[in-house]
């Protein structure tokens, strides 16, 4: 590389200082974690092709308005704020949108036989929005943002879904606040197959909104459809189908958490998903490496004798580098999507190795 020229990746770093750069080491190097794209990743690559860091349940760094038998102790996923989600290099956000009174917010909801609909409410779109452009516009770099919006919950009338003028409300304010950041695609290709050097432009971060059931009469330039991909499930006793599923959407992604607490349950599930043909059948493969509480764990919390689902993540958060680390990743069966709770930096160092495995790095 020409002297003076500070774009180095990670690896190139570490070889330069003699340290060992064998696939599944970790490098001991500083990262630029808000620019990590932009200083480790070849943009000729698409992102079908790589693998980035993802926040579960982005929006719920703080639960408010909480129902009676809900609290931050079995709602909150996250520590830090949006804006400090990106800079850690989080670059997937789930956001699951909540409808209460006229003002959309975040949500951590769900049906609890006996209870109803318990849950908590995070912080507001427009704040979540706003972190964002903030980020946006301190970097003149080339980062890709996608924000999934699903899960869509309307707590004024306690139902799961919204009707097409909540849903233009969501529209609009995304693309009110975000619309010079919105990547719009004029090529026939789907998303996931496009350069990531077409969807940046070279002074700017670009954002993909993609939204969940989402009528096209109702999307706007730079706004996209969401598709669950879901292939049937494998016979009895086996571990991997045979039938690939729909590919739905603009954006179809696979993702099927392990509903489990013991770390070693799930990892095991996981890497058992990830290693099936047909759960790549969609765009994008997303690896769940989060650990759920149980419903004792849930309800135990509240009064201060079980873990939070914080204290929870921990064990999976420590994991997620030594055992992608460990594991035969090709082009066939890449985690596109990495995705935890806390958006710890981990997530962010393990997307780095694995693209330095697959070749994804600048040369």
């Amino acid at each position: 590389m020409p002297a003076g020229d500070s774009c180095y990746t990670p690896r190139e770093i570490a070889s330069e200082r003699g340290q060992d750069t064998r696939p599944g080491r970790r490098l001991q190097v500083a990262i630029d974690y808000k620019n990590w794209m932009r200083d480790t990743l070849d943009y000729a690559k698409t992102l079908r092709q790589i693998a980035i860091p993802g926040s579960h349940d982005a929006g719920m760094y703080m639960s408010i308005n909480c129902s009676i038998a809900a609290g931050s102790c079995n709602t909150q996923t996250q520590t830090k704020r949006m804006y400090d989600q990106l800079a850690a290099g989080m670059r997937y956000f789930d956001l699951r949108p909540a409808w209460n009174s006229g003002v959309l917010y975040t949500g951590h909801f769900t049906s609890v036989v006996a209870l109803g609909t318990e849950g908590c409410e995070g912080d507001t779109l427009v704040n979540i929005l706003n972190e964002v452009r903030d980020f946006l516009l301190q970097l003149i770099s080339r980062e890709v943002v996608i924000l999934k919006f699903s899960h869509y919950y309307d707590r004024s009338a306690n139902k799961f879904e919204f009707n097409d003028n909540q849903k233009r409300t969501l529209i609009d304010l995304v693309t009110g606040i975000l619309g010079r950041w919105l990547y719009v695609n004029d090529t026939a290709a789907r998303l996931a197959d496009i350069s990531l050097s077409r969807i940046v432009d070279p002074n700017k971060a670009n954002v993909i909104a993609v939204f969940e059931d989402m009528p096209l009469s109702l999307l706007q330039p730079g706004t996209y459809r969401y598709g669950a991909y879901l292939p049937p499930p494998p016979p009895p006793g086996q571990k991997c189908g045979t039938q690939h599923g729909a590919v739905e959407g603009d954006l179809s992604v696979y993702d099927e958490y392990s509903n489990t607490n013991e770390l070693a349950v799930m990892e095991a599930d996981q890497l058992d998903k990830l290693d099936c043909a047909v759960n790549h059948g969609g765009d994008l493969f997303l690896l769940s490496w989060t650990l759920t509480q149980s419903a004792v764990q849930a309800a135990d919390c509240l009064v201060g004798i079980g873990p939070t689902i914080v204290e929870l993540a921990q064990p999976a958060i420590d994991s997620i580098v030594p055992r992608l680390a460990r594991y035969p990743i090709t082009s066939a069966n890449i985690p596109n999507v990495v995705y935890l709770d806390v958006s710890p930096t981990q997530a962010t160092d393990a997307c780095i190795e694995v693209n330095q495995r697959l070749g994804n790095n600048k040369i």
